[in-house]
């Protein structure tokens, strides 16, 4: 909410920033189930 204050283009540049991190968060989970697939009792999900 406090974004909105500093306007329509902070907003968006927040929300994209966010995302990004988001994104590389799942990106890094994704990773490492894959780096230890063998491992989880989750691999048919992996694959």
């Amino acid at each position: 909410a406090g974004t909105a204050l500093l306007g329509k283009e902070a907003a968006m540049a927040c929300t994209v920033a966010v995302e990004a991190v988001i994104g590389e968060h799942y990106n890094n989970q994704l990773r490492d189930l894959m780096e230890h697939a063998d491992q989880t009792k989750d691999k048919d999900l992996i694959e």
